[in-house]
């Protein structure tokens, strides 16, 4: 949870996409959990070559266009 917090204030701050280190589904899980309601970034699991596991890449958030 701390880590995903510091990786949204640095995306907040400086707009900087932040990657997290490779972890297990039940850790991805807390990070999205932790991030799905701030307004200012989204989340996304990617996939790490030459590792089974999966890191968070934290972003700012898209907004969505007018119609």
């Amino acid at each position: 949870v701390r880590k995903a917090r510091e990786a949204a204030e640095k995306v907040r701050r400086w707009g900087d996409v932040v990657e997290l280190e490779p972890m297990n589904a039940y850790a991805r899980w807390v990070v999205h959990q932790t991030l799905k309601d701030d307004p200012a970034v989204e989340t996304c699991s990617v996939e790490v070559e030459g590792s089974e596991l999966k890191a968070i890449v934290v972003r700012p958030r898209r907004t969505a266009l007018p119609r």
